[in-house]
């Protein structure tokens, strides 16, 4: 699915790898309106199951920038509702677990 991700992120899902400059450009390429669009959303699930070694900020950013996503942005504000709890099952689940402490860490903090 690389042809949904931005040109930057692309790279960096070909070569499955993050570092700390990468995770500043990523923050740039999300939140240059202060909101996480759709796409958005998707692509950073897809980017983080693309990469197996990532800087310890990546994870800072995928979860904040998910539950900001889920919790914040989508309707109803500050809750969670069935269908976006069923549109990160289904990212998080995928293969019917949860694969690494980045997405549990995201389970917690958007059941917050």
């Amino acid at each position: 699915m690389l042809y949904k991700f931005p040109p930057a992120a692309r790279q960096m899902a070909i070569a499955g790898r993050i570092t700390s400059d990468d995770v500043l450009t990523l923050r740039k390429l999300v939140y240059p309106d202060g909101k996480i669009s759709q796409t958005e959303a998707d692509w950073i699930f897809e980017l983080n199951h693309a990469c197996g070694d990532v800087d310890p900020a990546w994870s800072t950013l995928f979860v904040e920038a998910l539950t900001d996503f889920l919790v914040y942005q989508m309707e109803p504000q500050g809750y969670l509702s069935d269908d976006n709890a069923s549109w990160l099952i289904g990212h998080v689940a995928r293969d019917g677990k949860v694969e690494g402490l980045r997405e549990m860490e995201l389970l917690v903090h958007v059941m917050q």
